[in-house]
């Protein structure tokens, strides 16, 4: 036996035990109301509840001003209405190993909580199996800390349970998130309390409970979903079954619900801030961690910014070093750079990027001018590359492939001389580029190409 299918027969045993100790409650209830006189009329029987269409976790489309993206949009509200026209990038192989194994934790859930209304209305999830083991132990370990807190909590009763559930924050602003597991709770005091648990599966990032925007929306979100429950508070757990830390795995928050009137109020009022901030005007931009996911971030100038001038003071010594000379770098600056190399390549890509839109629009900033990129000769492009390749045979290259393509030119050099083949050689048009005044590269217009007089 595996150990989901452990955890599974666990868990069935401590549900088995609940509702025994229901039916004990309800047989107690019913048999001291059959001992009064009952006055009221029969009401009709409810109508068969039908069957929640649920859209699968793969599938599923996120809100604009979503529980997930809310500490970007909160911290950067510019970044919304810039983001409109960007296509959602498409799923890398991390996000799909997290897909994966949400999806195998739902068909778990479901097992386990099918008896509850709730998930007997879900039919979004997939028979899957566990990609490997390492994914079963992880999905068993979250599994169980669920039953902790929910079928084997004696101090609780469990009165209902929801499976991927849409949690509407707003529809006037059609604010939602979907929170992976729901259960409504019956304390001892004898009120219902909400309780939410988010599954993080990466491990690369350390996710908080406390103050973490993505679980005071789904709390929010939470008590305006489910009225009728009245519920006094909503506590939100992290569970990253990855991540190494004193802590563990899970992590949690509580809010009571007067609370939570108050953090509805606050997000409602960044929400309105971010769907009207001008995604032209710099002050609604702010680059941080929450950068990570935003779909702006490779042509966003703020967030180029905020790399460069991450490092910018450990630069400062290059600038003093004569030529030749070896910088002197503490351990902890050479760590830094290399940690930020890609950053710092991708930060003068998106400045690069965006000062040649400014040219091509008419608007060169004060100090940079539009340069041609010599690009390097290559095979011409208006013969067939088997010809090329019969013609350098022809003149005595061995092999002129080297796969998949043709031969370098310095290999043929080497092997037949320089220029004995420039006749299959073609320079490519030059391509426009953004340089410093200061560059000796004659200045062209950024629209036709042309030398500037």
């Amino acid at each position: 036996m595996g150990r989901s299918d452990a955890v599974i027969e666990r868990a069935k045993k401590a549900a088995g035990q609940k509702r025994a100790t229901r039916k004990k409650t309800s047989a107690k209830k019913a048999k001291k109301s059959s001992s009064k006189k009952s006055t009221s009329k029969a009401k009709k029987p409810a109508a068969k509840k039908k069957k929640e269409e649920t859209i699968s976790h793969a599938d599923r489309a996120h809100a604009l001003l979503s529980a997930s993206g809310s500490k970007q949009w909160i911290n950067c509200p510019g970044s919304i209405n810039a983001g409109r026209d960007i296509p959602e990038p498409p799923e890398g192989p991390w996000a799909a190993e997290g897909t994966h194994a949400h999806e195998y934790s739902e068909q778990l859930l479901v097992q386990i909580f099918k008896d509850y209304p709730g998930v007997s209305e879900y039919t979004g999830h997939k028979e899957i199996e566990a990609k490997d083991r390492e994914m079963s132990n992880f999905i068993a370990a979250y599994v169980t800390y669920i039953l902790n807190q929910t079928l084997e909590n004696e101090k609780v009763e469990v009165v209902d349970v929801f499976i991927e559930k849409k949690l509407t924050l707003c529809p006037e602003r059609d604010m939602y998130g979907t929170a992976d597991f729901i259960a409504i709770i019956k304390a001892p005091d004898g009120n219902l309390y909400g309780l939410i648990i988010d599954l993080k599966y990466g491990s690369g990032v350390f996710v908080i409970a406390k103050d973490n925007p993505q679980l005071e929306y789904y709390a929010c979100a939470l008590i305006e979903t489910f009225p009728q429950y009245d519920l006094k508070g909503v506590k939100v757990h992290i569970f990253q079954p990855r991540i190494k830390c004193k802590e563990g795995p899970g992590r949690w928050d509580y809010f009571p619900a007067e609370d939570l009137k108050l953090i509805r109020e606050e997000i409602l009022h960044n929400a309105d801030i971010a769907l009207n901030a001008d995604p032209k005007d710099p002050s609604n931009f702010e680059a941080g961690e929450h950068c990570r996911f935003c779909k702006c971030k490779d042509s966003c100038i703020t967030y180029a910014a905020h790399h460069v001038k991450s490092v910018e003071a450990d630069f400062a010594e290059f600038d003093e070093l004569e030529k030749g000379q070896t910088p002197e770098l503490s351990h902890d600056t050479v760590l830094r750079i290399l940690g930020n190399k890609d950053k710092i390549k991708k930060a003068i890509e998106i400045v690069e990027k965006y000062c040649f839109e400014m040219a091509m629009q008419g608007h060169l900033i004060p100090g940079t001018k539009c340069v041609h990129k010599q690009k390097r000769k290559r095979w011409r492009t208006d013969v067939e590359v088997d010809e090329i390749a019969k013609s350098l045979r022809n003149r005595g290259v061995k092999n002129p492939y080297k796969e998949p393509q043709l031969i370098p030119f310095k290999d043929v050099d080497d092997e037949i001389g320089k220029k004995m083949c420039e006749d299959l050689k073609e320079q490519p048009e030059p391509e426009i580029a953004i340089a410093l005044s200061s560059d000796k590269r004659p200045e062209v217009d950024a629209t036709t190409g042309r030398l500037k007089d």
